[in-house]
């Protein structure tokens, strides 16, 4: 006999493949379950299919590039749905990938943000929003710039 199949007569050797075909079973079964179990987990990237998203940038008066996540505009968005295939739960954001939320909510959104920044008196946010063109193709379809005031700005320059 050869050492290998010494191996899978051995009682070791069949608790071993057990062990492995159990581990395999798992991992194909558990996901139709949970989407997140860990170690096991379904990766369904991409599984959501949205036509459009935002991409934000946001810039100090005097032109600086801000950190996006500083102002809550971010894009928490890999592939997975949120909350799935990720692991953790991202930092909280304005935007949700698949929606172009309405002008009204990102300026108040950034605005409650500002109020951790006084030394600024206003940022610029820049969004894009990407979709299909008509002729096909993905790209900007649409851009949109605002001037949000930062509310505590005079209240400190004041003193």
């Amino acid at each position: 006999m050869t050492p290998s199949s010494d191996w899978t007569q051995s009682s070791r050797g069949r608790k071993e493949l057990r062990a492995i075909a159990l581990f395999v079973m798992l991992s194909i079964m558990v996901p139709l379950w949970h989407a997140e179990l860990y170690p096991f987990s379904r990766a369904p990237m991409f599984s959501d299919a949205s036509q459009r998203c935002c991409d934000y940038k946001v810039f100090s008066p005097d032109g600086r590039s801000l950190d996006p996540r500083q102002f809550a505009v971010q894009r928490n968005y890999w592939g997975n749905p949120l909350g799935v295939g990720v692991g953790f739960l991202p930092a909280d954001t304005v935007d949700r990938f698949g929606e172009v939320p309405e002008k009204d909510s990102v300026k108040a959104r950034v605005s409650d943000c500002l109020i951790r920044h006084p030394e600024l008196e206003f940022v610029e946010v820049i969004r894009e929003v990407i979709g299909p063109f008509e002729s096909g193709g993905i790209g900007p379809i649409q851009t949109d710039i605002w001037r949000i005031e930062n509310p505590l700005y005079r209240k400190v320059s004041d003193q």
